[in-house]
C-alpha cells in the first residue's frame, strides 16, 4: 500500500482535490442541518409561547365571565338586603355574610 509521501506530486494534488471536494459539501451539509435544527427549535418555542398565550387568554376570559356572573348575582335583588349570617350557594362557591357589616366573605 502506498503512503502519501510515496505518491507522485500529481497524485497528491488529485488526492487533495478529492478530499476537499468531499469535505466541503459534507461540512456544508452538517452546517445546514445544524441551522435547520436551530430554526426548528425556535419555531417550537414560538408555538409553545403562542399556545400558552392562548390558554392564558382563555383563563382570563373564563375568570371575567365568572366574576361578571358573580357580580350580577351579588347585585341582584336577593342580595341587596340579606339577613346577617345566611349562606347562599353561587355555582359551587359558598358565600357567608359577615354579621353587621353586610359584606360577603367568599370561600371555595
Amino acid at each position: 500500500m502506498a503512503t502519501i509521501q510515496s505518491l507522485k506530486p500529481a497524485h497528491r494534488q488529485l488526492l487533495v482535490v478529492l478530499l476537499v471536494a468531499a469535505i466541503v459539501p459534507a461540512g456544508l451539509a452538517a452546517w445546514l442541518a445544524w441551522r435547520l435544527l436551530d430554526q426548528d427549535r425556535i419555531i417550537a418555542n414560538e408555538q409553545l409561547r403562542d399556545i400558552r398565550e392562548r390558554r392564558s387568554d382563555e383563563v382570563v376570559h373564563k375568570l371575567s365571565s365568572v366574576l361578571a356572573t358573580l357580580e350580577a348575582s351579588l347585585n341582584s335583588a336577593a342580595w341587596q338586603h340579606p339577613a346577617a349570617g345566611r349562606t347562599a350557594g353561587i355555582r359551587g362557591a359558598t358565600a357567608t355574610l359577615a354579621r353587621g357589616s353586610g359584606r360577603g366573605l367568599f370561600q371555595r
